[in-house]
């Protein structure tokens, strides 16, 4: 019996005694105690985990330490073995080119030649003679004659004798009179290959050379608009020079005026097609020598430091009279035609009042005046209409050609001259546009990330010489053909918007990539609009408010603010995925603070200001101590600024200036008190 009464006797004793410590309760000291012993189990716990997965990486470091030695071990091995190999085939090989390799570059082109069966018809040599000059290529001295030979009609002081010669020739006139001979400037080199055999391409010019010209083609529905170039050319007769090594290596000369030569160091698209000009001269030439239909090889590169090879460039014959020299009598002073070129055809002012652009017109006919006032009637003047061009020919007159801005109906147009005016009519009817029914493709897959959104059109063999958009304000359409049929893709901007939300970014602008099945549209999108910060409000105590600022991530570096006895100033920045937003938080109030006592910390999900007020009774927030819960506050004046520039959002109900930029806020310029959301965060914050 006492032993049970002693424990109550003892509580009862001390019952009156303060277990307090520094004014807390032991229970709160237990609570305390209890959450520290539980964050103490979750630390080893995570710490039991966390040696576990480093025993596991450990374990599988070591089967891939492993793992990667037999492999290198293995590497290793079989390349010694392949090593070994290619130096045994390289050897035989080397015994047996010293064995059955003719002796001279000439006696291999001698031995190809007569193994060759479409050359053997060429050949007008008997076994037995074939046999002897083999023979003969095997004697040293034979051969050094024959390569002395060969040196002294290539050599430089032979050709300049040779071209002396030319000179001479032309000089005296005894140039045939369909011929013309032409002293080319060197450009540059090509090197590519015919039949895998080296090959030199001499690029040079001559003003002696007909012009560059192009002509301008309109777009079909079927083909694409361009222009059409015309590069006059010639081609020399091939010859060898020799390379680097000394072997004898194909050569030609390809002429072109020098005003091509330039256009081609200007422009690389320009470059190509000069240069596949050549190469397809170069193909006509081995054409004529050659009954094998083989072409040279597209693939090819520019010798740099080298405009010729080799030496100085070969006086070339071309075809054709000579250039007749520019006269020197007084120029040409026959007047010009003057024209005009009137679009006639239905013609709607609407459709050019609806928006600042002007929309295409195609007119019906095209209405040509010419004005020739020594002329009494058509007699004397000669006219010719093609489909693109109108020229005129009359007496008295420079000969005008007229490039048309359409297409037209030659056949159907007809041509006056009013005797009244002195004017020649020609009115000609324009070629209507081809009509095209577009096939609407109703169904398309779209993807969307954070910064894109992929529409992909199931449409297999796009002919994307044929893509076209048109952009009419609410959609974009995309046109296109495929095989024989043309294809419509409308995308609707409110649509897109409608499936994307009221967080939907604009479309900055958009991609178009056309694959074998399908048709690809990809959209950029603009970033979204920054959305305000929540912010509440919670009264500590009597003289203490701490502010709740619900922004992650924020930056502890960029953190800055002020206080002054009737305002605070804070601004910081946080990043969110790849952006970073600056933010900018401006308050002021009727009463006194005491800036000594206001603080602000930064924690991972958002961010506290604690304000101390000098005066207990004041109103600051519109808050209640005994009530917090039931006042709902607004929103201060936020100013946020993102990498694209600063925004403003005036989120509070009552109308005021915008804020300074300087976030320090003097006494003088104070501003009415606004109100934050209450503060609903777990967290409690106790101040002394």
């Amino acid at each position: 019996m006492c032993s049970q009464l002693l424990p109550c006797m003892m509580a009862d004793l001390y019952g009156d005694l303060d277990t307090s410590v520094d004014g807390r309760s032991s229970i709160h000291l237990k609570k305390e105690l209890q959450a520290v012993q539980a964050q103490y189990d979750k630390l080893q716990k995570d710490a039991a985990n966390l040696q576990r997965l480093n025993q596991e990486l450990a374990d599988q470091n070591a089967v891939l330490e492993a793992n990667l030695s037999v492999v290198f071990a293995t590497a290793q091995t079989e390349i010694a073995r392949k090593d070994k190999t290619i130096n045994e085939l390289r050897e035989e090989l080397h015994r047996a080119s010293r064995r059955d390799a003719p002796s001279s570059p000439l006696e291999a082109a001698f031995v190809a030649a007569c193994d060759d069966p479409k050359q053997k018809e060429k050949f007008d040599m008997t076994e037995k003679e074939q046999q002897s000059f083999l023979k003969a290529m095997k004697d040293p001295d034979f051969r050094s004659l024959l390569n002395e030979y060969m040196h002294e009609i290539s050599d430089p002081a032979h050709r300049a004798e040779q071209e002396l010669y030319l000179r001479q020739l032309e000089n005296e006139n005894k140039v045939p009179t369909d011929k013309q001979l032409v002293l080319p400037k060197p450009g540059f080199v090509l090197k590519t290959k015919y039949k895998q055999r080296k090959i030199f391409v001499n690029v040079c010019s001559s003003d002696k050379m007909q012009p560059p010209s192009s002509t301008r083609v309109a777009s079909t529905p079927s083909t694409a608009g361009g222009t059409s170039w015309n590069l006059p050319y010639c081609v020399g007769p091939q010859r060898l020079e020799p390379d680097k090594g000394g072997q004898a290596i194909a050569t030609f000369d390809v002429c072109y005026h020098p005003q091509t030569i330039s256009r081609a160091m200007e422009s690389a698209a320009f470059m190509k097609m000069l240069v596949n000009t050549a190469l397809d001269g170069v193909d006509k030439v081995f054409h004529t020598l050659d009954v094998d239909p083989s072409k040279v090889d597209r693939e090819y590169h520019i010798l740099k430091g080298i405009a010729y090879k080799s030496g100085n460039p070969v006086t070339m014959c071309i075809a054709g009279a000579p250039a007749t020299p520019p006269s020197r009598a007084a120029p040409s002073t026959l007047p010009s035609i003057a024209y005009q070129i009137t679009h006639r055809g239905q013609f709607d002012l609407a459709d050019h009042m609806e928006s600042r652009e002007a929309k295409s017109f195609r007119p019906r006919d095209l209405v040509v005046r010419m004005t020739l006032p020594t002329h009494t009637s058509a007699a004397g003047i000669d006219l010719d209409v093609s489909a693109t061009a109108v020229r005129v020919t009359a007496a008295g007159y420079a000969p005008l050609a007229i490039d048309l801005p359409f297409s037209v109906v030659e056949a159907s147009g007809k041509a006056k001259f009013d005797k009244a005016t002195k004017t020649l009519i020609v009115t000609l009817p324009v070629v209507a546009p081809p009509v095209i029914v577009y096939t609407q493709v109703e169904r398309a897959s779209v993807h969307e990330t954070r910064t894109h959104i992929s529409h992909v059109v199931p449409v297999a063999h796009i002919n994307a010489t044929t893509l076209s958009s048109v952009d009419d304000g609410s959609a974009t359409l995309f046109r296109f053909q495929a095989g024989s049929t043309w294809f419509e893709y409308r995308l609707d901007h409110l649509k897109q918007q409608q499936q994307g939300g009221e967080n939907c970014a604009a479309v900055l602008d958009w991609t178009v990539e056309v694959a074998t099945q399908n048709l690809a549209i990809i959209c950029r999108k603009a970033a979204p609009p920054p959305k305000v910060p929540s912010i509440r409000v919670h009264r500590v105590s009597s003289d203490v408010f701490s502010m709740l600022v619900d922004v992650a991530n924020v930056d502890q570096a960029s953190v800055t603010w002020s206080v002054t006895s009737r305002g605070f100033a804070l601004a910081f920045s946080a990043t969110s995925g790849e952006t970073s937003d600056k933010f900018e938080l401006i308050r002021s109030f009727q009463h006194d603070l005491v800036p000594a006592k206001c603080l602000v910390q930064v924690a991972d999900e958002n961010l506290l200001v604690v304000l101390a007020v000098a005066d207990p009774h004041g109103d600051y927030f519109d808050l209640v101590a005994e009530n917090v819960a039931d006042n709902v506050a607004e929103t201060a004046v936020v100013v946020m600024a993102d990498s694209s520039g600063a925004t403003t959002f005036n989120v509070h109900k009552n109308t005021t200036p915008e804020p300074p930029a300087t976030i320090v806020l003097p006494d003088e310029t104070l501003q009415p008190p606004l109100q934050v959301p209450r503060f609903t965060n777990d967290l409690m914050y106790e101040l002394d």
